[in-house]
This record gives structure tokens, sequence and C-alpha cells, in this order.
């Protein structure tokens, strides 16, 4: 009877290990790659040939990654972006909450949405982070 139990207290400590130990695989940082490499990225951005004075740019991607850097006298810096590629859009008005009343985006929607930019940019690993931006409205 004490070898039963003691068969069964040993059956349960390993299922108890094995499921605490797929629960925990999926959080946090991965420790076999560690978090992914990041990098600054700056660059210009011109609107028909002048500056863009003031702005955003957003680099993002389908895994969820999505930063933002101020432009102005149509220069921008952004720190920690990910190599690979990344869309880009390119906006005068706020993306993180309404525009102010009466307010419209100078920026045309295949730059500026974030579903419609055609804008892309590859960080290389590494490599020169330059990205600018010529965009054309008329």
């Amino acid at each position: 009877m004490l070898r039963i139990a003691h068969r069964n207290a040993w059956l349960s400590l390993c299922v108890l290990s094995v499921v605490a130990a797929s629960g925990l695989s999926g959080c946090g940082v991965n420790t076999v790659t560690g978090p992914p490499t990041v990098f600054p990225v700056s660059g210009k951005v011109t609107m028909d040939g002048a500056p863009m004075a003031v702005g955003n740019v957003r680099f993002f991607n389908a895994d969820g990654f999505n930063q933002t850097g101020s432009l102005s006298n149509g220069e921008y810096k952004i720190t920690g972006v990910p190599a690979g590629e990344l869309r880009v859009a390119i906006f005068t008005l706020t993306k993180d909450g309404a525009p102010p009343p009466g307010a419209k985006e100078d920026v045309p929607p295949k730059y500026s949405d974030l579903e419609q930019t055609e804008l892309k940019f590859t960080v290389p690993q590494g490599g020169s982070n330059t990205a600018n931006f010529d965009l054309v409205t008329k």
C-alpha cells in the first residue's frame, strides 16, 4: 500500500512539473533568443519638396510593434525600432485620440492612415538607419 501511495505522489509531482513548465513557456522574454535587438531610426520628411514643419512619424508592424516620433523642421528620430520590414505612417494630427474639433489632416491617407499607408522601411541589422520620405500630394 505504501508503495502505491509513493508511486501516485511521484506521478502527481511529474504531472504538476509538466503543467507548470508549459504554463510558463509563453510568458516574458524568450530565454533562448532574448529580447529583440533594436536600433535608432532617423531621417527627413518632405511634402511636395518642402520640409514638413511639424507632425509625427510612426513605425509599426503586424507583430504589435508601434513607435511614434515627433517631426520638427522636416526631421525626426525614433529610438528602439526592431530590425525588419516595418510600415510607416506620417501624419500631423494625433492618431491616439480624437483630433481637435474642426481639424483636418494635411497628409493624404496613402501616407497618414494606418490601414492605407504605402510607406515601408526595412531596418537593417546594425546597418544605416536613415529613412527619408518625400510625400507627393500634387
